[in-house]
């Protein structure tokens, strides 16, 4: 009986710590990465802007041969919608909210499976020596008490996408520059 009881105290004082870590750790997370693109402003903001080139360079779409995607709404403005589903990647849509034309984009991402969520995504263009300097940022907020311990892997889960993510950009826009040069 004693034994039973050991293990009873263990396990609530097991529970209770992993409550009172959790009250410590950050109720949101942001993931950043950014990308130097040899290639004009417009050209890059076009890429990222415009939802009919996302397959072209989504990281994601790349790691599932079931997913589909549809483009709704105005295209490059506030309004356009980008929606997939895949087995892997699951169900999701991003949401243009606000756009400044080869300059921000600022836009939420639902997911619906396979579990649902929301976040901020941001995109900003600079221009640079070398052509456009591409920010792609993304930021939510993480639920009470196991959330808050997903939301420290969200670094290493998301980051590597985004740099692979911001590579395809690169190599879609740089392409697009080295097609036109030779016309």
């Amino acid at each position: 009986m004693k034994v039973l009881r050991f293990i009873l105290i263990v396990l609530v004082c097991i529970i209770a710590l992993i409550f009172i870590v959790a009250l410590f750790l950050p109720s949101s997370y942001r993931v950043e990465r950014s990308q130097e693109i040899a290639a004009p402003v417009e050209t890059v903001f076009t890429k990222a802007s415009n939802f009919w080139y996302r397959n072209s360079w989504d990281p994601w779409m790349a790691k599932d041969s079931t997913a589909t995607s549809a483009v709704t709404g105005p295209t490059a403005a506030a309004g356009s919608a980008w929606a997939w589903e895949g087995k892997v990647i699951g169900k999701g849509k991003i949401l243009i909210e606000d756009i400044l034309p080869n300059s921000t984009i600022q836009s939420k991402i639902m997911f619906y499976k396979p579990m649902e969520a929301e976040a901020d995504i941001f995109w900003s263009f600079d221009s640079t020596a070398i052509g456009t300097k591409a920010n792609w940022a993304i930021e939510g907020g993480v639920g009470y008490p196991m959330g808050r311990y997903f939301g420290l892997l969200m670094e290493n889960t998301i980051g590597p996408d985004f740099e692979n993510g911001l590579a395809n950009l690169k190599k879609l826009c740089e392409d697009d520059i080295e097609e036109t040069e030779e016309e």
